[in-house]
């Protein structure tokens, strides 16, 4: 039997929550580029596809934000890096992407291109922001939409002006319906929330429950820091926030968690696996670790999520059909 499920594996990705490799962590990648995932490299290398959310600009240059109390920016050659570790897909759409400007934004975009890898959620304008990416593997297509739903308001594209990808209703529904008739399968991304919330906001729940009312296979957040619970809809799974990944700053009251998945064309078998992101302890060194409290937090409202046999981590299998 397990013979048999490798072989109808079609696509094996990993989801994980916000990436910013700016401030402590800049000065570590430029003395040992490789140190903050020696931790992880197993799992980032086991998976065809790895997605992080793209918490800062890949930039050298561009214009700071006026007002703004955290600006954050990191070399662009670092995206190299990353694909070296096997990170090939970045989600924009969040609230520091536009931290140094439509330079900033444009800097990253032509990073990730020159890296050969794949983006959403930020683009020239509103339609090129929001109209996702589609990533391949043994002729399965998955389509990857990304939004935000996060200050500030000026980071949103427009018809004639760069940016992010706006979480709004009447924007992101016409686009998950669109991106479902050209894969197989479609996953909704968005940066929402409120920082350092451990449970999911009622804006959060409706958004989600409409996108897969409306196409979506899968929808995970990013933004509060916190992993929130995740929770099966319509044989659908909706995970509210992933927390962090590597993040360039020294909070103790934060963690992360990362989510893998396996599809084998009539199913996807997902595990959930909790991460210790406290930078005092790892060095910025992300890695997975036992954590049975988060665990069971985020299977608070997930009736169909089980403990893995060693107790490790949560799985469960949702048909696709």
């Amino acid at each position: 039997m397990i013979y048999l499920y490798l072989l109808l594996t079609l696509v094996k990705i990993n989801f994980f929550g916000d990436l910013m490799p700016a401030n402590w962590i800049e000065d570590i990648l430029e003395k040992n580029p490789d140190s903050i995932f020696v931790n992880i490299d197993t799992v980032l290398l086991g998976a065809d596809f790895n997605v992080v959310n793209l918490e800062s600009p890949a930039t050298d240059t561009g214009v700071p934000f006026e007002g703004k109390k955290y600006l954050y920016k990191f070399p662009p050659e670092f995206i190299k890096l990353f694909k070296k570790h096997n990170i090939n897909v970045f989600l924009l759409a969040n609230n520091h992407m536009l931290d140094y400007g439509e330079e900033g934004l444009f800097s990253t975009i032509k990073a990730i291109k020159n890296a050969g890898c794949y983006y959403a959620g930020g683009g020239k304008n509103l339609k090129d922001a929001s109209c996702g990416v589609i990533i391949e593997k043994n002729g399965y297509k998955i389509g990857i939409l990304n939004f935000a739903m996060t200050f500030p308001l000026e980071f949103y594209a427009k018809k004639q002006r760069p940016g992010i990808a706006p979480g709004y209703p009447g924007n992101v529904l016409p686009e998950v319906r669109k991106m479902r008739k050209k894969v197989d399968f479609l996953v909704v991304s968005f940066h929402f929330g409120a920082e350092k919330m451990d449970t999911p906001k009622d804006y959060q729940i409706e958004m989600a429950k409409r996108c897969i009312d409306n196409g979506a296979d899968l929808v995970y957040g990013h933004h509060p820091h916190r992993v929130q619970p995740a929770e099966v809809y319509k044989n659908k799974l909706i995970f509210y926030s992933l927390g962090n990944f590597i993040f360039g700053s020294y909070s103790r009251t934060v963690n992360g968690a990362y989510l893998h998945a396996e599809i084998t064309g009539d199913s996807v078998y997902y595990r959930i696996y909790p991460l210790n992101v406290d930078p005092v302890i790892t060095g910025f060194a992300t890695y997975p670790h036992r954590d049975t409290v988060l665990l069971e937090h985020i299977k608070s409202r997930c009736k169909k999520c089980r403990y893995t046999s060693d107790k490790g981590a949560l799985s469960l299998v949702l048909p696709l059909k």
